[in-house]
Protein backbone atom coordinates (compact mmCIF):
# COMPACT_ATOMS: atom_id res chain seq x y z
CA UNK A 1 0.00 0.00 0.00
CA UNK A 2 1.40 3.49 -0.97
CA UNK A 3 2.07 5.86 1.97
CA UNK A 4 -0.28 7.82 3.46
CA UNK A 5 1.74 10.88 2.21
CA UNK A 6 0.10 10.46 -1.35
CA UNK A 7 -3.46 9.66 -0.11
CA UNK A 8 -3.14 13.48 1.37
CA UNK A 9 -1.86 14.60 -2.04
CA UNK A 10 -5.16 13.19 -3.51
CA UNK A 11 -7.52 14.44 -0.93
CA UNK A 12 -6.46 18.38 -1.53
CA UNK A 13 -8.96 19.43 -3.54
CA UNK A 14 -8.07 22.94 -3.96
CA UNK A 15 -8.38 23.30 -7.54
CA UNK A 16 -11.91 21.84 -8.14
CA UNK A 17 -13.44 25.15 -6.68
CA UNK A 18 -12.22 27.38 -8.94
CA UNK A 19 -12.66 24.52 -11.62
CA UNK A 20 -16.20 24.28 -11.12
CA UNK A 21 -16.76 27.95 -11.08
CA UNK A 22 -14.91 28.33 -14.49
CA UNK A 23 -17.06 25.63 -16.01
CA UNK A 24 -20.12 26.36 -14.63
CA UNK A 25 -20.96 22.68 -13.84
CA UNK A 26 -19.42 19.93 -11.56
CA UNK A 27 -17.06 17.85 -13.04
CA UNK A 28 -18.17 14.94 -11.01
CA UNK A 29 -21.95 16.05 -11.77
CA UNK A 30 -22.25 15.90 -15.96
CA UNK A 31 -26.08 14.48 -16.17
CA UNK A 32 -27.42 16.37 -19.48
CA UNK A 33 -24.20 18.22 -20.00
CA UNK A 34 -23.62 18.68 -23.35
CA UNK A 35 -19.90 17.72 -24.46
CA UNK A 36 -18.25 17.82 -27.59
CA UNK A 37 -15.81 15.09 -29.06
CA UNK A 38 -13.11 16.12 -31.26
CA UNK A 39 -11.20 12.95 -33.01
CA UNK A 40 -11.40 9.34 -32.26
CA UNK A 41 -8.49 7.81 -31.64
CA UNK A 42 -7.94 5.70 -28.85
CA UNK A 43 -8.11 8.36 -25.74
CA UNK A 44 -11.35 9.95 -27.10
CA UNK A 45 -13.04 6.54 -27.45
CA UNK A 46 -11.63 6.13 -23.38
CA UNK A 47 -13.48 9.53 -22.73
CA UNK A 48 -16.86 8.95 -24.68
CA UNK A 49 -17.31 5.67 -22.56
CA UNK A 50 -16.59 7.75 -19.06
CA UNK A 51 -18.77 10.41 -19.83
CA UNK A 52 -21.29 8.59 -21.97
CA UNK A 53 -21.77 6.20 -18.39
CA UNK A 54 -21.86 9.47 -16.43
CA UNK A 55 -24.81 11.06 -18.47
CA UNK A 56 -23.53 13.33 -20.54
CA UNK A 57 -25.26 14.59 -23.46
CA UNK A 58 -22.44 13.63 -26.32
CA UNK A 59 -22.03 15.20 -29.77
CA UNK A 60 -18.83 13.37 -31.93
CA UNK A 61 -17.22 14.58 -34.72
CA UNK A 62 -14.06 13.20 -36.62
CA UNK A 63 -12.38 14.09 -39.51
CA UNK A 64 -12.33 10.87 -41.08
CA UNK A 65 -15.06 10.13 -43.47
CA UNK A 66 -18.32 10.00 -41.82
CA UNK A 67 -19.56 6.42 -42.82
CA UNK A 68 -16.27 5.32 -40.93
CA UNK A 69 -16.92 5.68 -37.91
CA UNK A 70 -20.24 6.92 -37.34
CA UNK A 71 -22.18 3.90 -37.02
CA UNK A 72 -19.92 2.31 -33.98
CA UNK A 73 -21.17 4.85 -31.74
CA UNK A 74 -23.25 3.80 -28.61
CA UNK A 75 -27.23 4.62 -28.86
CA UNK A 76 -28.08 8.31 -27.22
CA UNK A 77 -24.40 9.44 -29.05
CA UNK A 78 -25.14 12.03 -31.70
CA UNK A 79 -22.61 11.97 -34.70
CA UNK A 80 -22.23 15.29 -36.02
CA UNK A 81 -21.04 15.29 -40.10
CA UNK A 82 -20.23 19.17 -40.14
CA UNK A 83 -18.46 21.00 -37.30
CA UNK A 84 -19.28 20.71 -34.13
CA UNK A 85 -21.90 23.66 -33.04
CA UNK A 86 -19.19 25.08 -30.73
CA UNK A 87 -22.14 27.64 -29.56
CA UNK A 88 -24.13 24.84 -27.94
CA UNK A 89 -21.15 22.86 -26.10
CA UNK A 90 -20.18 23.36 -22.47
CA UNK A 91 -16.68 21.40 -23.02
CA UNK A 92 -14.49 20.33 -25.69
CA UNK A 93 -12.87 17.04 -25.46
CA UNK A 94 -10.32 16.86 -27.95
CA UNK A 95 -7.70 13.63 -29.06
CA UNK A 96 -4.26 14.84 -28.54
CA UNK A 97 -3.09 15.05 -32.08
CA UNK A 98 -5.73 17.57 -33.37
CA UNK A 99 -3.58 20.36 -33.56
CA UNK A 100 -5.15 23.81 -32.15
CA UNK A 101 -5.09 25.57 -35.04
CA UNK A 102 -8.01 22.96 -35.79
CA UNK A 103 -11.00 25.10 -37.16
CA UNK A 104 -13.25 23.75 -34.22
CA UNK A 105 -10.50 23.85 -31.50
CA UNK A 106 -9.56 27.95 -32.56
CA UNK A 107 -14.15 28.80 -32.84
CA UNK A 108 -14.15 27.07 -28.89
CA UNK A 109 -11.03 29.04 -28.17
CA UNK A 110 -12.60 32.16 -29.31
CA UNK A 111 -15.77 31.61 -27.76
CA UNK A 112 -14.59 31.05 -24.09
CA UNK A 113 -15.12 27.09 -24.35
CA UNK A 114 -12.85 25.20 -22.05
CA UNK A 115 -10.88 22.43 -24.34
CA UNK A 116 -9.13 19.33 -22.61
CA UNK A 117 -8.12 16.00 -23.58
CA UNK A 118 -8.88 12.51 -21.65
CA UNK A 119 -5.91 13.36 -19.40
CA UNK A 120 -7.70 16.29 -17.81
CA UNK A 121 -11.00 13.67 -17.49
CA UNK A 122 -9.02 10.91 -16.02
CA UNK A 123 -7.66 13.24 -13.23
CA UNK A 124 -11.18 14.30 -12.43
CA UNK A 125 -12.30 10.52 -12.09
CA UNK A 126 -9.20 8.78 -10.74
CA UNK A 127 -9.49 7.73 -7.25
CA UNK A 128 -6.05 6.59 -6.99
CA UNK A 129 -2.84 9.22 -6.78
CA UNK A 130 -0.89 9.52 -9.92
CA UNK A 131 2.64 9.93 -10.76
CA UNK A 132 2.81 11.86 -13.95
CA UNK A 133 6.46 11.70 -16.31
CA UNK A 134 6.99 13.77 -18.58
CA UNK A 135 9.90 14.95 -20.75
CA UNK A 136 11.64 15.59 -24.24
CA UNK A 137 12.96 11.83 -24.11
CA UNK A 138 13.22 8.96 -21.81
CA UNK A 139 9.34 9.24 -20.40
CA UNK A 140 8.48 5.66 -22.00
CA UNK A 141 11.36 3.88 -20.02
CA UNK A 142 10.87 5.54 -16.96
CA UNK A 143 7.15 5.00 -16.78
CA UNK A 144 7.68 1.66 -17.39
CA UNK A 145 10.47 1.10 -14.78
CA UNK A 146 8.32 2.77 -12.23
CA UNK A 147 5.39 0.47 -12.89
CA UNK A 148 7.62 -2.92 -12.86
CA UNK A 149 9.17 -1.48 -9.39
CA UNK A 150 5.97 -1.16 -7.97
CA UNK A 151 4.77 -4.26 -9.05
CA UNK A 152 7.26 -5.79 -7.48
CA UNK A 153 6.65 -4.43 -4.33
CA UNK A 154 2.91 -5.95 -4.96
CA UNK A 155 1.38 -2.20 -5.45
CA UNK A 156 -1.58 -2.50 -7.89
CA UNK A 157 -0.54 -0.45 -10.51
CA UNK A 158 -1.82 1.31 -13.83
CA UNK A 159 0.95 2.38 -16.52
CA UNK A 160 -0.84 4.20 -18.67
CA UNK A 161 -1.32 7.53 -20.63
CA UNK A 162 1.08 8.50 -24.08
CA UNK A 163 2.24 5.10 -23.44
CA UNK A 164 -0.68 3.30 -24.75
CA UNK A 165 -3.35 2.70 -22.72
CA UNK A 166 -5.86 5.71 -21.81
CA UNK A 167 -5.67 6.97 -17.82
CA UNK A 168 -9.50 6.62 -17.97
CA UNK A 169 -9.41 3.10 -19.09
CA UNK A 170 -6.60 2.15 -17.15
CA UNK A 171 -7.88 3.91 -13.74
CA UNK A 172 -11.43 2.79 -13.82
CA UNK A 173 -10.88 -0.61 -12.08
CA UNK A 174 -7.92 0.59 -10.06
CA UNK A 175 -8.88 1.11 -5.95
CA UNK A 176 -8.18 4.07 -3.89
CA UNK A 177 -5.11 1.74 -3.00
CA UNK A 178 -3.45 1.61 -5.70
CA UNK A 179 -1.54 3.99 -8.12
CA UNK A 180 -1.50 5.33 -11.83
CA UNK A 181 1.97 6.00 -13.59
CA UNK A 182 0.99 8.12 -16.06
CA UNK A 183 3.43 8.87 -19.27
CA UNK A 184 2.27 12.84 -20.20
CA UNK A 185 3.02 14.06 -23.69
CA UNK A 186 3.06 17.95 -24.36
CA UNK A 187 0.01 17.64 -26.32
CA UNK A 188 -1.87 15.79 -23.65
CA UNK A 189 -0.71 18.32 -20.83
CA UNK A 190 -1.74 21.28 -22.87
CA UNK A 191 -5.18 19.96 -23.01
CA UNK A 192 -5.32 20.14 -18.96
CA UNK A 193 -6.97 22.52 -16.64
CA UNK A 194 -7.19 20.98 -13.20
CA UNK A 195 -4.75 18.32 -13.58
CA UNK A 196 -2.50 17.52 -10.28
CA UNK A 197 -0.13 14.56 -9.92
CA UNK A 198 0.87 13.54 -7.03
CA UNK A 199 4.36 13.63 -8.21
CA UNK A 200 4.91 15.43 -11.16
CA UNK A 201 8.44 14.30 -13.19
CA UNK A 202 10.37 16.54 -15.96
CA UNK A 203 13.00 14.23 -16.86
CA UNK A 204 14.39 17.10 -19.32
CA UNK A 205 13.48 19.40 -22.09
CA UNK A 206 14.76 20.03 -25.51
CA UNK A 207 12.94 21.28 -29.12
CA UNK A 208 10.84 18.93 -29.84
CA UNK A 209 6.82 19.24 -31.93
CA UNK A 210 7.60 22.49 -32.62
CA UNK A 211 5.36 21.64 -35.98
CA UNK A 212 2.61 21.42 -33.44
CA UNK A 213 3.53 24.01 -31.17
CA UNK A 214 4.46 26.92 -32.98
CA UNK A 215 7.46 27.53 -30.97
CA UNK A 216 9.93 26.29 -27.82
CA UNK A 217 8.51 28.36 -25.08
CA UNK A 218 5.53 27.50 -26.63
CA UNK A 219 6.09 23.68 -26.38
CA UNK A 220 8.04 24.13 -22.80
CA UNK A 221 4.86 26.32 -21.54
CA UNK A 222 2.68 22.81 -21.87
CA UNK A 223 5.40 20.63 -20.28
CA UNK A 224 5.42 23.22 -17.41
CA UNK A 225 1.34 22.52 -16.95
CA UNK A 226 2.31 18.94 -15.02
CA UNK A 227 3.42 21.41 -12.21
CA UNK A 228 0.50 24.33 -12.52
CA UNK A 229 -1.99 22.91 -10.01
CA UNK A 230 0.70 21.31 -7.57
CA UNK A 231 0.60 22.55 -3.55
CA UNK A 232 2.64 21.81 -0.71
CA UNK A 233 0.89 18.30 -0.56
CA UNK A 234 2.36 17.50 -3.50
CA UNK A 235 5.60 16.69 -5.09
CA UNK A 236 7.78 17.60 -7.77
CA UNK A 237 10.86 15.44 -8.78
CA UNK A 238 13.62 17.67 -11.25
CA UNK A 239 16.62 16.95 -13.20
CA UNK A 240 19.22 18.27 -10.99
CA UNK A 241 21.47 18.40 -13.87
CA UNK A 242 19.31 20.32 -16.38
CA UNK A 243 18.28 23.83 -15.92
CA UNK A 244 15.52 23.70 -18.61
CA UNK A 245 14.41 20.94 -15.52
CA UNK A 246 15.19 22.62 -11.98
CA UNK A 247 13.36 25.86 -13.73
CA UNK A 248 10.18 24.07 -12.73
CA UNK A 249 11.38 24.71 -9.31
CA UNK A 250 9.81 28.53 -9.55
CA UNK A 251 6.56 27.40 -11.03
CA UNK A 252 5.73 24.79 -8.54
CA UNK A 253 4.55 25.08 -4.67
CA UNK A 254 5.02 21.25 -3.92
CA UNK A 255 7.94 19.74 -2.17
CA UNK A 256 11.14 19.36 -4.07
CA UNK A 257 12.96 16.34 -5.38
CA UNK A 258 16.21 15.79 -7.49
CA UNK A 259 17.98 13.08 -9.59
CA UNK A 260 20.91 13.37 -11.35
CA UNK A 261 23.06 15.21 -8.26
CA UNK A 262 22.73 14.94 -4.93
CA UNK A 263 20.72 18.25 -2.86
CA UNK A 264 20.95 18.60 0.41
CA UNK A 265 17.92 18.50 2.35
CA UNK A 266 15.97 17.29 -0.75
CA UNK A 267 15.04 13.52 -1.63
CA UNK A 268 18.01 12.92 -3.78
CA UNK A 269 18.89 10.26 -6.44
CA UNK A 270 22.84 9.99 -8.19
CA UNK A 271 25.61 8.24 -9.77
CA UNK A 272 29.26 8.33 -8.40
CA UNK A 273 32.37 6.55 -9.31
CA UNK A 274 30.17 4.09 -10.89
CA UNK A 275 27.61 3.51 -8.38
CA UNK A 276 24.23 4.51 -7.79
CA UNK A 277 22.63 6.14 -4.18
CA UNK A 278 19.79 7.55 -3.07
CA UNK A 279 18.84 9.24 -0.10
CA UNK A 280 15.27 9.76 1.28
CA UNK A 281 13.82 12.58 3.88
CA UNK A 282 15.35 12.11 7.59
CA UNK A 283 17.33 9.07 6.31
CA UNK A 284 21.17 8.22 5.47
CA UNK A 285 22.46 7.47 1.83
CA UNK A 286 21.43 4.18 0.44
CA UNK A 287 23.53 2.16 -1.88
CA UNK A 288 21.20 1.13 -4.53
CA UNK A 289 23.24 -0.78 -7.60
CA UNK A 290 26.65 -0.57 -9.53
CA UNK A 291 26.16 0.95 -12.89
CA UNK A 292 27.46 -1.68 -14.26
CA UNK A 293 24.84 -3.99 -13.17
CA UNK A 294 21.99 -2.32 -15.34
CA UNK A 295 21.38 -4.25 -18.52
CA UNK A 296 19.69 -0.43 -19.74
CA UNK A 297 22.60 1.13 -22.29
CA UNK A 298 23.80 5.13 -22.01
CA UNK A 299 23.95 7.99 -19.75
CA UNK A 300 20.46 9.12 -20.45
CA UNK A 301 19.54 5.61 -19.06
CA UNK A 302 21.41 5.99 -15.98
CA UNK A 303 19.27 9.40 -15.27
CA UNK A 304 15.83 7.32 -16.46
CA UNK A 305 17.23 4.61 -13.59
CA UNK A 306 17.63 7.23 -11.33
CA UNK A 307 14.45 9.18 -11.71
CA UNK A 308 12.47 5.68 -11.78
CA UNK A 309 14.58 4.49 -8.39
CA UNK A 310 13.37 7.45 -6.34
CA UNK A 311 9.68 7.80 -7.69
CA UNK A 312 9.14 4.33 -6.59
CA UNK A 313 10.43 4.26 -3.57
CA UNK A 314 8.89 7.59 -2.41
CA UNK A 315 5.88 5.77 -3.27
CA UNK A 316 6.78 3.15 -0.93
CA UNK A 317 8.51 0.31 -2.95
CA UNK A 318 11.41 -1.45 -0.63
CA UNK A 319 15.40 -1.07 -1.93
CA UNK A 320 15.87 -4.26 -3.00
CA UNK A 321 12.49 -4.25 -5.07
CA UNK A 322 13.99 -1.19 -7.03
CA UNK A 323 17.51 -2.51 -7.69
CA UNK A 324 16.08 -5.78 -8.47
CA UNK A 325 13.99 -4.50 -11.33
CA UNK A 326 17.20 -2.10 -12.51
CA UNK A 327 18.96 -5.71 -12.97
CA UNK A 328 16.27 -7.17 -15.01
CA UNK A 329 15.00 -4.60 -16.83
CA UNK A 330 16.33 -5.13 -20.10
CA UNK A 331 14.18 -1.69 -21.84
CA UNK A 332 11.24 -1.05 -23.77
CA UNK A 333 10.46 -2.42 -27.46
CA UNK A 334 11.69 0.33 -30.49
CA UNK A 335 13.63 1.97 -27.73
CA UNK A 336 17.59 1.11 -28.21
CA UNK A 337 16.44 -2.47 -28.57
CA UNK A 338 19.18 -5.37 -29.40
CA UNK A 339 17.79 -7.04 -32.46
CA UNK A 340 20.84 -9.01 -33.02
CA UNK A 341 24.38 -8.93 -31.47
CA UNK A 342 26.39 -11.57 -33.65
CA UNK A 343 28.53 -12.41 -36.44
CA UNK A 344 30.82 -9.84 -35.58
CA UNK A 345 28.08 -7.13 -35.11
CA UNK A 346 25.02 -5.45 -33.42
CA UNK A 347 21.65 -4.24 -34.99
CA UNK A 348 19.41 -1.75 -32.83
CA UNK A 349 15.91 -0.49 -33.42
CA UNK A 350 15.86 3.08 -31.93
CA UNK A 351 12.15 3.41 -33.87
CA UNK A 352 10.92 5.54 -31.20
CA UNK A 353 13.61 8.11 -31.64
CA UNK A 354 11.10 10.96 -33.35
CA UNK A 355 13.59 14.25 -32.62
CA UNK A 356 17.12 14.78 -33.23
CA UNK A 357 17.76 14.83 -29.65
CA UNK A 358 16.84 11.06 -29.24
CA UNK A 359 18.71 10.04 -32.21
CA UNK A 360 22.14 12.21 -30.43
CA UNK A 361 21.31 10.13 -27.47
CA UNK A 362 21.60 6.89 -29.12
CA UNK A 363 24.49 7.91 -31.24
CA UNK A 364 26.37 8.35 -28.39
CA UNK A 365 24.90 4.98 -26.79
CA UNK A 366 26.03 2.44 -28.76
CA UNK A 367 29.46 1.40 -29.91
CA UNK A 368 31.28 2.91 -32.98
CA UNK A 369 31.84 2.83 -35.78
CA UNK A 370 27.93 3.33 -36.68
CA UNK A 371 26.17 2.24 -39.66
CA UNK A 372 22.81 4.84 -39.64
CA UNK A 373 19.54 4.45 -40.64
CA UNK A 374 17.61 7.32 -40.43
CA UNK A 375 14.56 9.82 -41.75
CA UNK A 376 11.04 10.08 -41.27
CA UNK A 377 8.92 13.16 -41.57
CA UNK A 378 9.58 16.74 -42.06
CA UNK A 379 8.97 19.11 -38.86
CA UNK A 380 11.47 21.65 -39.52
CA UNK A 381 13.94 20.26 -37.10
CA UNK A 382 17.67 21.68 -36.78
CA UNK A 383 19.67 18.66 -36.69
CA UNK A 384 22.82 20.57 -36.73
CA UNK A 385 23.47 19.52 -33.55
CA UNK A 386 24.13 16.04 -34.42
CA UNK A 387 27.25 17.05 -36.85
CA UNK A 388 30.33 16.27 -33.99
CA UNK A 389 28.65 12.96 -33.44
CA UNK A 390 28.27 11.67 -36.74
CA UNK A 391 31.78 13.15 -37.34
CA UNK A 392 33.08 10.94 -34.75
CA UNK A 393 31.12 8.01 -34.41
CA UNK A 394 29.54 6.78 -37.80
CA UNK A 395 30.86 5.53 -40.94
CA UNK A 396 27.77 4.71 -43.50
CA UNK A 397 24.60 6.45 -43.42
CA UNK A 398 21.13 5.26 -45.50
CA UNK A 399 18.64 7.70 -45.26
CA UNK A 400 15.11 7.77 -46.08
CA UNK A 401 11.29 9.52 -46.16
CA UNK A 402 11.16 13.51 -46.31
CA UNK A 403 14.05 14.42 -44.73
CA UNK A 404 16.52 12.49 -46.38
CA UNK A 405 18.17 15.15 -48.43
CA UNK A 406 18.43 17.72 -45.21
CA UNK A 407 20.08 14.29 -43.82
CA UNK A 408 22.12 13.55 -46.78
CA UNK A 409 23.56 17.43 -46.70
CA UNK A 410 24.38 17.03 -43.27
CA UNK A 411 26.20 13.77 -43.25
CA UNK A 412 28.09 14.96 -46.42
CA UNK A 413 29.35 17.77 -44.14
CA UNK A 414 30.21 15.29 -41.74
CA UNK A 415 32.77 13.83 -43.85
CA UNK A 416 31.02 10.61 -43.60
CA UNK A 417 32.18 7.57 -46.18
CA UNK A 418 28.99 6.34 -47.19
CA UNK A 419 25.49 8.14 -47.60
CA UNK A 420 22.61 6.54 -49.62
CA UNK A 421 19.33 7.86 -50.11
CA UNK A 422 16.27 6.06 -50.33
CA UNK A 423 12.24 6.75 -50.52
CA UNK A 424 11.45 4.01 -48.14
CA UNK A 425 13.38 1.86 -45.34
CA UNK A 426 12.66 -1.11 -47.30
CA UNK A 427 15.37 0.36 -50.36
CA UNK A 428 17.79 1.62 -47.72
CA UNK A 429 17.71 -1.28 -45.27
CA UNK A 430 19.26 -3.89 -47.23
CA UNK A 431 21.64 -2.22 -48.53
CA UNK A 432 23.08 -1.16 -44.88
CA UNK A 433 23.38 -4.73 -43.73
CA UNK A 434 25.26 -5.69 -46.60
CA UNK A 435 27.89 -3.23 -46.06
CA UNK A 436 28.13 -3.85 -42.75
CA UNK A 437 31.34 -4.71 -41.64
CA UNK A 438 32.94 -6.87 -39.04
CA UNK A 439 32.76 -5.03 -35.33
CA UNK A 440 30.48 -2.48 -36.52
CA UNK A 441 26.72 -1.10 -35.22
CA UNK A 442 23.88 -1.02 -37.57
CA UNK A 443 22.01 1.41 -35.77
CA UNK A 444 18.12 2.68 -36.34
CA UNK A 445 17.63 5.75 -34.95
CA UNK A 446 15.39 7.87 -37.32
CA UNK A 447 15.90 11.37 -35.27
CA UNK A 448 12.26 12.12 -37.36
CA UNK A 449 8.41 11.45 -36.92
CA UNK A 450 7.51 8.47 -38.28
CA UNK A 451 4.00 10.32 -39.75
CA UNK A 452 5.17 10.25 -43.62
CA UNK A 453 5.39 6.38 -43.92
CA UNK A 454 3.68 5.07 -41.12
CA UNK A 455 0.80 5.57 -38.33
CA UNK A 456 3.00 5.39 -35.45
CA UNK A 457 6.23 4.56 -34.90
CA UNK A 458 5.68 1.16 -33.46
CA UNK A 459 4.90 0.17 -36.95
CA UNK A 460 8.15 1.26 -38.32
CA UNK A 461 10.30 -0.59 -35.61
CA UNK A 462 7.93 -3.58 -36.30
CA UNK A 463 8.75 -3.34 -39.85
CA UNK A 464 12.60 -2.90 -39.36
CA UNK A 465 12.71 -6.32 -37.13
CA UNK A 466 10.59 -8.05 -39.70
CA UNK A 467 13.38 -6.82 -42.50
CA UNK A 468 16.76 -7.32 -40.20
CA UNK A 469 14.79 -11.00 -39.90
CA UNK A 470 13.89 -11.92 -43.09
CA UNK A 471 17.85 -10.61 -44.32
CA UNK A 472 19.14 -13.14 -41.54
CA UNK A 473 17.05 -16.26 -42.42
CA UNK A 474 18.11 -15.71 -46.35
Amino acid sequence: MHPAWMDEAVADGSSYAALEQWLGFSPLQLQGVTVGLLGLGESNKAALHALHQRGARLLVHDDHPFATWSQALPEGVEAVSGSLPVEALRLLVKSPGIPYTHPTVRRAMQAGLPVVTELELGFWWSQAPIIGITGTNGKTTTTTLVGAMLERAEEQVAVCGNIGIPLLTATEQLPQEGIAVVECSSFQLQGTLAFRPAVATLLNLSEAHLDYHGSFEAYRAAKMKIFANQTNRQLALLNARQWESTEAEHLTRAHLAFFGRPIDGFPSAWEQEGQLYVALPEGPVQHLLARAELRLRGAHNVENALAAALLALLAGAPLEAVAQTLRDFHGVPHRLEEVSNSAGHAIYNDAKATNPQAAMVALTSVDPPIVWIAGGLDRGDDFDPLLPVLQKRVRAAYLYGETKETLAELCQRAGIETVVIGERLVDVLPQALRSLRQGETLLYSPGCASWDQYHHFEERGEEFKRLVSTWQSQ
